[in-house]
């Protein structure tokens, strides 16, 4: 007897996009030049972000988001971690954006209330001709 399949990633991507509130590329660069975006997140995992990610960004992966955002985490980021009206800005690698969609939507539920999720992510960024800053070229 085969079981029946629950909601699969296109149908679960379906309800994100229409629960999260988004933001453009063009939308979010003249909100970091204004100073108006409080934390830019990457929430891919460390070896991506190291390969290139947005000016500014700091890396909580999608799999720690919760335990580095949780005040009364085991681990939080003292930074980050409360600031429930925080203007936060989380984006992945590309369209739509599973991991940045379901991201926004879990600090949602925690309580965030001023959360996006950058459409196009890293990959509508550099698309743009934007900077991306890689780990090396903070070395340099």
């Amino acid at each position: 007897m085969l079981a029946t399949m629950g909601a699969s990633l296109k149908d679960m991507v379906r309800e994100l996009l229409e629960r999260v509130p988004k933001t453009t590329v063009h939308e979010v660069k003249a909100a970091l030049d204004r100073g108006d975006v409080d934390f830019l997140i990457d929430v891919r995992d460390a070896g991506e972000y190291r390969k290139g990610h947005l000016p500014g960004a700091r890396n909580v992966s999608r799999g720690m988001l919760e335990l580095k955002l949780d005040p009364s985490a085991p681990m939080p980021d003292q930074d980050v971690a409360g600031k429930w009206d925080a203007r936060i800005v989380l984006y992945c690698l590309q369209a739509p954006g599973f991991r940045s969609l379901a991201a926004a939507d879990t600090l949602a539920r925690m309580g965030y209330t001023n959360v996006r999720q950058l459409a196009g992510g890293v990959e509508g960024w550099a698309g743009e001709g934007l900077q991306i800053v890689t780990e090396e070229a903070k070395k340099a």
